[in-house]
């Protein structure tokens, strides 16, 4: 098995075929700095409308987003700027479910 991306070297070599599915869906990512601490624990929220949002810890006081959701959507968040998407993170919160 080689997993090593949409241009695999390990898949060329062994002139192995891949099919691609686009989902319709991006993931947005973004570094926000926090007022209180993360103790290095990441959360996940899965939505009912199917997007999932995760909070992942970083160095210090940090953490990354990373915000999976349609494409539409996605461009939406992209056109934000960071307080737009920072005022945009709660709703979702409150209104998934965490892992």
């Amino acid at each position: 098995m080689g997993a090593d991306g949409a241009d695999s070297w390990v898949r060329a070599q062994a002139g192995l075929q891949a099919d691609t599915l686009l989902y319709g869906e991006m993931g947005v990512v973004a570094n926000f700095e926090c007022e209180k601490p993360h103790h290095n624990t990441a959360f996940q929220w899965f939505r009912p409308d199917g997007r999932v949002l995760a909070w992942l810890p970083l160095p210090g006081q940090r953490i990354s987003v990373v915000w999976s959701t349609p494409e539409a959507h996605a461009r939406e968040l992209l056109g934000l700027d960071a307080e737009g998407l920072a005022a945009a993170l709660p709703q979702q919160v409150r209104t998934g479910s965490a892992r």
